[in-house]
């Protein structure tokens, strides 16, 4: 018997399974709020300017910065309150915002490299929650921002907090369930949930401030899992905790009215850990530690930067699509949800690697389309068609970003785990920062963002078919089985009809 067989005894994705999972996952919703809160908040509103007590209210002069050194006493045409109007960061000051946004995704990379470390030492729980706490207590303190130079350094401690949660709470809750139903994790929309109910409550609630308090209370909500969420047991069990496992898989199958199993194979666990490790802290050194985890490093964080960047590249544009704000930015998120679907079949069928690679395909073409049509299509329908381009991109870039963290977290063994989902997270945000200064190229040329988005996505699909295929594996332990793993993978044979012969020159149980 191993760990997996003992997830099966207590219920693969039971009762009390789906309300750890589900209470772990909806963090992302307090999340997407304040991870999203730029785009709202970033949004440059209609102005004019006063000029010897005459409004100038005329197209030609709607938006225009004046450069002859006439002092502009600026109106916003809006009911709407944003960081940009809230400071006047507009013209000369037009940098800020999205500069804001850049200080923001750096805190969330910075988070992400130091989640990883900290979730492998003090625990997934204490990490998540804890950040969730910094999450709540910044928002909090971010409503009485007196000056956008504090706005902007506050952001960056939510953006710490962001990382933190974000790269612990998927794989905290994967690790409570089977192999079969790791992919239905990522089919649960709960970012995409958060991100379709921004745009309900700014049209509610159009002020940046207000915004700001519904971020606070959804973290504060989200704060209540501290009580009855535990700690992930893979980790409990490969740090010698066996006892505290023990305890949690007993209370899961009490719960689940299921029968405790044999719990030997933790503590075989651990001494396989110790034997191989002897102590070993591990370290970001160590996805590089062999020729194949580092080479699958260095694919999936260009991957993951590039999805990244392409996703906030849409989403963070949706000021610059033709129509409503609130209504886009709405859609942009409903039309989104689909892909948690798709990923349940195709995922399953197809496999991670292709599914991942063709939906990065898919995505590239409609940034294509969007770019052709913003250079050569009439001006009459140029809006219509570049937003509906966005809108599926984000639909195909959604879908893959969601089989890409499953697909992740099967790539690496247990005790780096985390790690390699860290390093993942932490390229993504490197994407992130990036950007918003794409979608600030958009003034030189609006074509400029969607031919960027066209080569990477191209790019990160080929990219992603060179490697192997996880759908159906079990979860490793260590190192040392991933370099058995390997080692079994590599003296696989061709035979004359196709079959495929595994040599027995390692023993691997999958």
């Amino acid at each position: 018997m191993d760990k997996h067989d003992i997830i099966s005894e207590i219920g693969q994705f039971s009762f009390y399974q789906r309300i750890i999972a589900l209470t772990i996952l909806f963090t992302n919703i307090p999340a997407a709020f304040s991870m999203m809160m730029m785009a709202f908040g970033g949004t440059i509103p209609d102005w004019t300017c006063t000029v010897s007590d005459e409004t100038l209210l005329d197209l030609n002069t709607t938006n225009v910065c004046l450069t002859n050194g006439t002092e502009c006493n600026r109106i916003y045409l809006t009911e709407m309150e944003t960081v940009i109007n809230e400071w006047d960061l507009v013209c000369d000051k037009r940098w800020v915002g999205f500069t804001i946004t850049s200080i923001q995704m750096a805190g969330v990379l910075v988070g992400s490299l130091v989640a990883g470390y900290i979730s492998d030492v003090f625990g997934r729980k204490k990490t998540l929650y804890g950040s969730q706490l910094v999450l709540f207590v910044m928002n909090v303190i971010n409503i009485f921002s007196p000056s956008w130079q504090v706005f902007a350094g506050l952001r960056f401690v939510i953006g710490l907090a962001l990382g933190g949660i974000m790269t612990v709470n998927f794989p905290l809750a994967m690790e409570f369930v089977g192999p079969r139903w790791r992919s239905i994790l990522g089919a649960i929309p709960a970012f995409s949930l958060g991100c379709a109910l921004i745009p309900l409550v700014l049209w509610i609630i159009p002020q940046w401030y207000y915004f700001e308090v519904s971020c606070a209370v959804l973290s504060l909500i989200s704060l209540v899992g501290w009580f009855y969420v535990p700690e992930s047991i893979r980790w409990l069990a490969v740090k010698g905790k066996t006892d505290e496992a023990e305890q949690i898989i007993s209370n899961i199958a009490r719960r689940n009215k299921k029968p405790i199993p044999d719990m030997k194979v933790l503590r075989v666990i651990y001494e396989e850990e110790i034997f191989h490790s002897k102590g070993k802290s591990y370290s970001y050194l160590d996805l590089f530690r062999t020729k194949e985890m580092a080479k699958r490093t260095l694919i999936l964080s260009v991957a993951w930067m590039s999805q990244s960047m392409t996703f906030f590249c849409v989403a963070l544009g949706v000021q610059n699509l033709a129509g409503n704000l609130f209504l886009n930015m709405f859609l942009l998120t409903i039309v989104e949800m689909p892909s948690h679907l798709i990923v349940l079949v195709s995922a399953n069928t197809l496999g991670r690697r292709w599914s991942v690679a063709g939906f990065y395909y898919a995505t590239g073409l409609l940034g294509l389309g969007a770019a052709f049509a913003t250079l050569y299509a009439p001006e009459s329908s140029r809006g219509s068609i570049v937003n509906a381009c966005a809108m599926l991109a984000n639909l195909c870039v959604g879908t893959s970003w969601t089989v890409m963290m499953v697909f992740t977290t099967e790539q690496y063994p247990t005790v780096i785990r985390n790690l390699g989902y860290g390093a993942s997270n932490m390229m993504a945000r490197l994407g992130a920062i990036f950007s918003s200064q794409i979608v600030a190229l958009a003034a030189d040329g609006a074509y400029i963002p969607y031919v960027i988005i066209t080569v990477l996505m191209f790019l990160s699909g080929s990219l992603v078919l060179t490697l192997g295929e996880t759908r159906g594996t079990a979860l490793l332990d260590s190192l040392q089985n991933s370099k058995k793993k390997e080692e079994t993978i590599t003296s696989t044979k061709q035979l004359p009809h196709g079959e495929m012969c595994m040599e027995p020159v390692i023993s691997y149980r999958p």
